[in-house]
């Protein structure tokens, strides 16, 4: 996950930064969508959010009944597999600060419903 002005921000200093030779990861980190359930629970009440995960075995069982496109062969090469990313090269040819992502993720949902963050 990004926050969209950091990746304003990194096209910005892209254009005009002769070291931002190539391609980069513009990535502040790895997040689930449980935890960002879990940022927005903690600034928003009565929102359904996630908060727990669902067990792999339940997924592989029901995730093809709940949604045909969630075949077994989809489901295998997707469930259980951490995912993280090098952010590295950005923050170093770009000298991009990220932004924390759970701020980014609560401003976002204000910004989009009208709720107040508590």
């Amino acid at each position: 996950m990004v926050d969209v002005r950091d990746v304003a921000e990194a096209h910005l200093r892209a254009a005009f930064l002769p070291e931002a030779e190539g391609r980069h990861i513009l990535c502040e980190g790895s997040y689930s969508m449980l935890d960002t359930g879990r940022a927005l629970a903690r600034h928003f009440k009565g929102y359904p959010f996630p908060r727990f995960q669902l067990p792999n075995a339940l997924v592989r069982v029901l995730g093809p009944v709940m949604d045909r496109a969630l075949d077994r062969k989809f489901i295998e090469r997707n469930i259980g597999h951490g995912f993280r990313i090098d952010n590295s090269k950005s923050r170093r040819a770009l000298g991009i600060a990220y932004r924390d992502i759970d701020t980014a993720v609560v401003e976002m949902f204000a910004q989009m419903t009208g709720a107040t963050p508590h």
